[in-house]
């Protein structure tokens, strides 16, 4: 696709975040009280959007997480911003025998969609999917900092990349 409406532009801007984070949650090794236990509470960070026609879009994240379950369930709360846009996520996540699924809402754009993947050490492979969108996505950890980078297909987006600290 050459060129990217604003429509549909923002409608994928609104899911990235809800692809990032809802990977991240899932990354990390299990623990004795579940793989989510250490996300608990307020993360804050920075990104990039670039569009296939090299443009970027700066973008700024608040996550609050909330561990349930025992540490093998989370639901989380994400808001992101642009100089041009603003989107609110909200998910719940499952993560079970290295497998992690879940569903996501977009409460600007009314979008919804599923996650699925694998979780190994610090690293998680997952693909996201709704009727608007079409990504993958892999998620490295290193102490108290997370990086994602996403690849849509067909959106006019190349990349996404999103560094997140507890804070």
């Amino acid at each position: 696709m050459a060129c990217m409406t604003s429509y549909t532009r923002r409608s994928w801007l609104a899911s990235v975040p809800v692809v990032a984070l809802t990977a991240i949650l899932s990354a990390a090794p299990a623990m004795a009280d579940g793989p989510f236990a250490g996300y608990a509470g307020r993360w804050v960070g920075n990104g990039s959007v670039t569009y296939d026609d090299g443009k970027t879009e700066a973008l700024k994240c608040r996550v609050t997480y909330f561990v349930v379950d025992g540490g093998s369930g989370l639901q989380q709360n994400i808001r992101c911003a642009s100089a041009s846009y603003k989107f609110e996520v909200r998910s719940d996540i499952d993560y079970a025998g290295g497998k992690v699924s879940g569903s996501w809402v977009e409460m600007v754009n009314n979008a919804s969609g599923n996650v699925s993947g694998t979780a190994s050490d610090n690293l998680i492979r997952a693909s996201v999917k709704s009727d608007k969108l079409d990504a993958t996505m892999s998620v490295r950890l290193s102490g108290s900092s997370q990086s994602v980078n996403i690849s849509p297909k067909g959106l006019g987006v190349k990349t996404v990349s999103i560094s997140l600290k507890k804070g």
